[in-house]
């Protein structure tokens, strides 16, 4: 058996490799039931109006229905370039 420091470290870190390698299926077991997990649990977003104007709220409450700017123009009486402008602000 050689003691040479430097060939008990070639082999120390030969064995933490073979252990990360071992390991990368179970990390990826870990991660995609973890994943899983998350995407039955419903995203709760919360937005914080306060800073907004009352027409900036309306805007975001009409972006987060999936309304486009010019639907969201003509169902307001505003141009799709008001819209545009305070979604850039929110």
């Amino acid at each position: 058996m050689d003691d040479n420091p430097k060939t008990k470290l070639s082999g120390d870190i030969d064995i933490v490799l073979n252990l990360f390698k071992l390991l990368k299926p179970l990390r990826c077991l870990h991660v995609s039931t973890r994943l899983a997990v998350l995407r039955t649990k419903p995203a709760i977003l919360e937005f914080n109006y306060d800073c907004l104007t009352p027409r900036e709220a309306q805007i975001a409450d009409l972006v987060a229905q999936g309304m486009t700017n010019k639907e969201i123009g003509t169902e307001l009486w505003i141009t799709e370039n008001s819209v545009k402008q305070a979604e850039a602000y929110v």
